[in-house]
């Protein structure tokens, strides 16, 4: 498996706000583009994100994840 990036689409047709995929986008970003482990990545998300319930979702997922998550797929040109 491999991850490509958020599915903006998706978030869109579900109802979610612009607001809400802009935080949720952000927060993708700090996860998974920004050289931090996970660990401090998820802080860092919480820290700047705080009280966003959706990203509070997405990191108590990540966190509490028995299996771990995938890393994004970089694409080579």
């Amino acid at each position: 498996a491999s991850l490509w990036g958020l599915n903006i689409v998706g978030l869109r047709r579900a109802g979610f706000s612009e607001n809400t995929r802009n935080y949720l986008s952000k927060a993708y970003k700090i996860i998974f583009r920004s050289g931090l482990n996970t660990s401090q990545a998820l802080k860092k998300v919480e820290n700047e994100l705080e009280g966003i319930p959706e990203v509070d979702y997405l990191c108590n997922f990540i966190r509490t994840s028995k299996r771990g998550i995938c890393k994004e797929e970089r694409r080579r040109h």
